[in-house]
Order: structure tokens, then sequence, then C-alpha cells
């Protein structure tokens, strides 16, 4: 491929990807996603076309179509991913006495509507597996200098921080394990559970609890700790918001809510 060819894939390809990174972060939203997929796919066509002109000449313009047929197709595919990262879906609602229990599915990056996080984490506050690893990236690097400037801390401490760039004012992390080590699902539940307590004491009304699987720990023991953790306080708050990160756990979280609750 020519030099001057490579240039302009490359420029295309950057600019789908920063459309999606836009997209997932939250900053390009609701009817912005398709009109912003539009503009994408104009420009696309547009550098491509330039990019084929001269063989044009020689093949006619069924070069044309095929770029235009290729670069709608793929314009198509990037839309609709970028759609369905961007949606928030609330799997299931619940009330238990005067406490409204949801159970939402949507990426770190979408989740808003609480006055705090519960956030189970590493004594480093740094997971690189569970929720914390993909709500701290979430969050940016202002969360991470906070985190940061409060690390290491002991086990089953809770600790509080700003949202970053979350739509989120607080959140409470809780350190459940060593970074080199596993989870324990009693620790972590008794971890959850203080977190809310603390959140309580500063006056939270509704939570939001990421969940993902913890290191060392099955999808059914992460979400039973959490969920009872969190429930064992639900008198105290007016919602909680179990976030289903991946959002193939959302029907073992409203199962474990629905047991709970029986």
């Amino acid at each position: 491929m020519k030099p001057e060819l490579m240039l302009v894939t490359f420029v295309v390809v950057f600019l789908y990807m920063v459309y999606a990174v836009q997209v997932r972060n939250g900053r390009i939203d609701g009817k912005a996603v398709l009109l912003s997929g539009l503009g994408l796919w104009i420009v696309g066509l547009g550098l491509t076309t330039v990019m084929i002109w001269p063989s044009v000449a020689k093949e006619g313009y069924r070069v044309v179509t095929l770029n235009l047929t290729t670069m709608t197709v793929l314009t198509a595919w990037c839309v609709y991913m970028a759609w369905r990262s961007a949606q928030i879906k609330d799997v299931f609602t619940m009330t238990l006495g005067e406490t409204q229990v949801v159970v939402r599915s949507c990426t770190p990056w979408r989740i808003r509507g609480v006055d705090a996080l519960l956030l189970p984490n590493s004594t480093a506050l740094r997971s690189i597996a569970g929720p914390a690893s993909s709500v701290l990236i979430a969050a940016g690097k202002e969360l991470e200098k906070e985190a940061r400037a409060l690390s290491p801390v002991k086990l089953d401490k809770v600790v509080t921080t700003g949202g970053g760039a979350l739509s989120v004012p607080k959140v409470f992390h809780v350190a459940v394990h060593e970074p080199s080590k596993a989870a324990d699902a009693v620790r972590l539940r008794r971890g959850i559970e203080a977190a809310a307590v603390q959140a309580r004491k500063s006056g939270a009304k509704s939570l939001g609890v990421p969940i993902a699987v913890m290191r060392g720990l099955s999808p059914k023991d992460t979400i039973e700790a959490l969920v009872g953790g969190v429930l064992h306080q639900r008198k105290s708050f007016e919602k909680l918001v179990f976030v289903a990160i991946d959002s193939h756990d959302a029907s073992l979280i409203r199962t474990t809510i629905e047991a709970a609750a029986s």
C-alpha cells in the first residue's frame, strides 16, 4: 500500500476509534450517537473516495460502489455497537419495605442517579479484577490520584473519595483483599456492609453497587456476598442500584435478590 493510502486508512480508523470511545465515555449520548455516526459516515466516505479516486479511471465506478457499500456496512456496525454500549437498562425493580431495589445493566461510564458507590477494592486501592478495575478506569485520573494518596490501607478499611469523571459524587472503597491474593466471600460481605454503614453516616440516600466477578470467587459467591451485605442495610436507604457491569450477571443478581427477599 502506498504511504499516502496508509495515512488516509489510519485517519479513518482513528476517527472510528475516537467515536466509539466518546460514546462509551458518555460524551456522545442520546440522538447524538446516531447523528455523530452519520457525520462519521460522510467523513469516512469522503476520505476513502479521495483515496481510491485514481483507480476509478481504470476500473470505472464499480470501485466507487464497492467503497460506498463497505463504508456503509462498517459505519452501521460501528454505530450499532456504540449504541449498545450506551444503553442503560433496568432489568428488574422491586420494593423491599420502603427501599426501591433495582438491577441495572450498563457500563461503569453510565452509572448515574445515585448518591454514592460502594466499591470492593484491594489494599492498594487499585484492583486489576472485579468491579474496581473497570470503575477506576471510567472515573479517570482525578479519582486515581485521590486513591493513590490514600493507599495503601489495611484490610477491612473503608475510605472515601470523590467520583472523578463518574456522575456520582462519592465512592466508598473497602479493602477486601491484598493485591496479589484472592478475595474471600465472608470478608467481602462484611466489607461491603461496612461501606454501606459509612455511606449512611455520610447522608447518602441512594447507593450504586457495581458488580463483577472478584478474583478467586465464582460469580455466584461474589454476587451473594455483595447483594447480601448491602441488603442487610437496606432500611437505611431509599434506593439501591445493583449495576451488572457484565449484562450476563443481571439474571443471577435478580435471583439472589429475590431469594434474599423471600
